[in-house]
């Protein structure tokens, strides 16, 4: 069981990390579409799409030395076989009160999408609706940022069901800004057997700003 003590200590770690984050997306949370599964908005809806998803590789601005994958682009909008590497996850809930950490890579696609790395860390009251995004600290490809929250809780079990990891590429000379947005289960991890995890979050929705 979570002490308030280590709630505390976490929160005053993620809001620092979160004052931190140098590249947050446009308008922070507020510029969010406000329905779970339906991914940042920082622009006009210009469409949604659910297929696999995958790429690799970088356009110009995107700032990144972050690791490439062999993908190309997609007709629903969405590289194919593009999937964003998270590694040391961690996560923990006491009453409604949930936290996380984990580190993500988002590979670059050569000529299609740039990529980036960071670190996020939040810390949320998993009863408020609409749950917000916290933007991740961003450690290399500074032009494009990586924001996260966990969806809110479901009536079959008593924690928050997935962790949503939102991806906004600034643009390129032939690709424009798009947040892209992708889920995985959140696997409540901190104080039982199992360490930190590692798995692929694969992007299945996108928001182009116009």
């Amino acid at each position: 069981m979570v002490t308030f003590t280590a709630i505390t200590l976490f929160a005053a770690s993620a809001m620092a990390s979160a004052c931190a984050a140098p590249n947050a997306h446009p308008g922070s949370n507020s510029g969010y579409s406000s329905g779970p599964n339906s991914g940042p908005n920082s622009g006009s809806n210009s469409g949604s799409s659910s297929g696999d998803s995958s790429g690799d590789s970088s356009g110009s601005n995107s700032g990144s030395s972050s690791g490439s994958s062999s993908g190309s682009s997609s007709d629903n909008g969405i590289p194919q076989n593009w999937n964003w590497q998270v590694e040391n996850w961690r996560a923990g809930c006491e009453h409604t009160i949930c936290n996380y950490g984990f580190s993500i890579t988002v590979p670059s696609i050569k000529g299609v999408v740039g990529g980036a790395k960071a670190s996020c860390l939040g810390l949320s009251d998993y009863t408020k609706y609409p749950p917000t995004y916290a933007p991740c600290k961003i450690l290399d490809g500074s032009s494009n940022t990586i924001a996260a929250r966990l969806f809110v809780k479901s009536e079959k079990h008593p924690d928050p069901d997935n962790i949503d990891v939102s991806f906004y590429f600034v643009s390129s000379k032939d690709h424009p800004p798009t947040n892209y947005s992708g889920t995985h289960a959140a696997v409540y991890n901190q104080f039982g057997p199992k360490g930190p995890l590692a798995f692929d979050i694969t992007p299945t929705k996108f928001f182009i700003q116009r």
